[in-house]
């Protein structure tokens, strides 16, 4: 015996409606995955040393002008390192690290050294 289409209609129904009650659970294994992800690529940038630039350079890099990054500086806005009498701009702490970087930058703390 054939199933009716009302039949057909009321399993597919069901089989979504399950579904739809696993979204919670997966959503939340999802959320502890980019938790982790998060914690990860944290750890990462604590562990690689400073990219340190000159205030030009790093004025150009950042597309501001010199007095508007020794401003920020002067601020506290922009993390520096002293090194003898030059000034040096962290601008690894600046910038947010793209996914490509954070994959390369994982490979290469994965690398013993």
């Amino acid at each position: 015996m054939k199933p009716s289409l009302d039949t057909q209609a009321l399993q597919l129904l069901v089989g979504q409606l399950a579904d739809l009650l696993e979204l919670p659970t997966k959503f939340e294994l999802l959320t502890r995955e980019v938790a982790s992800l998060r914690a990860e690529v944290s750890t990462l940038r604590t562990a690689l040393p400073p990219l340190l630039m000159s205030i030009p350079d790093a004025a150009a890099a950042l597309g501001v002008s010199v007095s508007t990054l020794r401003r920020r500086i002067r601020l506290g806005e922009v993390p520096v390192k002293h090194i003898g009498r030059s000034v040096r701009v962290d601008v690894a702490a600046l910038r947010p690290t793209s996914q490509p970087e954070v994959v390369r930058l994982a490979d290469a703390a994965r690398r013993p050294r």
